[in-house]
């Protein structure tokens, strides 16, 4: 019985998506479909001071290790 109810209930959430597509319905979202979309393009000054910092990081790190190896072939 769980099967069919399973069954019957993925046939009409196909039928009731396919009638809502055909209508030209194509942007309904959920809430965590938006937060998601929110959260990849909307751009915030955190984000900016984030990445600069972590290339400040990179860099200093970089030149950590270039100086470790002319220091031990030098």
């Amino acid at each position: 019985m769980c099967i069919i109810k399973g069954v019957k209930h993925f046939m009409s959430n196909g039928a009731k998506t396919f009638r809502s597509a055909s209508s030209g319905k194509y942007d309904v979202e959920s809430d965590s479909v938006k937060e998601i979309r929110r959260e990849m393009f909307e751009k915030s000054k955190s984000d900016s001071v984030n990445l600069r910092s972590d290339r400040e990081k990179i860099g200093r790190d970089m030149r950590n290790g270039f100086n470790k190896v002319a220091m031990k072939n030098g």
